[in-house]
Parts: C-alpha cells; structure tokens; sequence
C-alpha cells in the first residue's frame, strides 16, 4: 500500500494500544513502525539504485522484522516497555499489508538470494505523483488528520480536545461514510479490475483490495469510538 494508508493503520493500532495500556509514547511509535520500511527502503533505492535496485528490500524483509522483534523482546523482559513491542508489531504489520509472501525473495532475504532489481522509473518524482493522483490515499490522510484531532488531542496532560464533542461526532461519522464508500471502491476495484484503473490505485488488484479491507476496517471503528466513549462516561 501506499504512505497514508501505512500511516492510517499506524494511528488505529497506536490509539487502540494507548485506550489499553494508557501509554502515550504508543501512537507515535506506532506511527513510526507502520511507516519505517517504506522510510529505510525507498530513500536507499533513490541513493543507490544499482545497489539496491528496488522499493522493496531490506526494510522489508522478514530478518529485519524478527531482529526488531527481538530487541523488542529483551526490551519488555527488562522494562516491561510496551512501547518497543508497538514498533515491533506495525513494522511486521507493514509487511503483511503489502502482502509480502507473494514476493518470497524479497521476505525471506537472504534465503531465497538477493533482492530482485526492479528499478522505479522517475524516482521520486513518480512516487509523488502516485499519491497525488490516488483517491484513496487522500481519503486515509483526510481521515488521519481527524483521528489525531479527535482521538488524539486530549492524551497528552490530560488537556480537553481542540473540537467541541459535537463536532467531532459529525467529523466522526462523516469520515466513516467517506472510508466505507471507499472501502466499498476498492473492494469491487480489487475483485473485478477495470482495464486502465489499477494504476491510479495500488499495484494489483490483490493490494486494491487490501487497501479497502484496511478502509472499511477504519469506517468500523470511527463508528464505534463514540459510543463507546458515551458509555464510559
């Protein structure tokens, strides 16, 4: 998937584990985990393209994932930090959003040989445009935005939101709608691609629809937050 969409995810899982565990180093960790392979690999092919000769390589690898883990691990053991294992966690759940078991060499590194060389026409000037263009990817950063404003506002010091409770309900349920039609889009995209309209979405019907899984997974929780906030008042 795309950057917003990495970082939609990274917000939901950082917010649910802070409504857990009451830690609010968790969301920009969290943040941070759901977008770090994607910051270590692409700049690496941007510098050294005859080297590293894809988007997709060590950042993305199942090593990287299980040496992050460990330190995780030994993290927690000593401290009990909660915080190591978020990071952890968003990083693997990176690669699984970007299916990377249908890309063996490249998961299973070293195992399988070296990463595959599939260089990325206009650098990063092609990446931009990409996001640019896509739809959706305005659609999750709308929807980050008001996550943040709303779920996120009031976690540091205990300061009261910057949005009145009834603007953030219609901020809320606006946002659902716009997530569930979207989810619903790239759904149908996914499962019956038109020729000629993958490209301005994700690359392949398969991430297509993993993308609207993640939306539609967005628009349920935008829903419930409210009320779950009303019942523990």
């Amino acid at each position: 998937m795309y950057l917003f969409a990495h970082l939609f995810t990274g917000i939901l899982i950082g917010l649910g584990l802070f409504q857990m565990y009451g830690d609010r180093r968790v969301v920009p960790v969290c943040i941070a985990g759901s977008l770090f392979p994607d910051l270590l690999d692409k700049p690496l092919m941007l510098l050294i393209p005859g080297i590293v000769g894809s988007t997709r390589t060590i950042g993305h690898t199942l090593l990287l994932a299980s040496a992050i883990l460990l330190a995780a691990l030994i993290l927690w053991y000593r401290s009990r930090s909660v915080p190591g294992i978020a990071f952890a966690g968003t990083v693997l759940l990176h690669q699984l959003l970007d299916m990377l078991w249908t890309l063996p060499v490249t998961w299973f590194f070293p195992l399988r040989g070296m990463f595959p060389m599939v260089p990325a026409s206009g650098g990063f000037l092609q990446f931009l445009w990409l996001e640019l263009t896509n739809l959706s990817e305005w659609v999750f950063a709308l929807a980050s935005c008001i996550l943040l404003l709303s779920g996120y506002a009031g976690i540091f010091y205990g300061r009261p939101s910057l949005l009145s409770g009834r603007t953030t309900g219609i901020l809320r349920y606006g946002t659902a709608c716009l997530l569930g039609i979207t989810g619903f889009f790239l759904i149908i995209a996914g499962l019956d691609p038109v020729a000629g309209t993958l490209p301005a979405l994700y690359p392949g019907p398969d991430k297509t629809l993993m993308a609207g899984l993640v939306a539609l997974c967005g628009a349920i929780v935008f829903i419930m937050l409210p009320g779950r906030k009303r019942s523990e008042v």
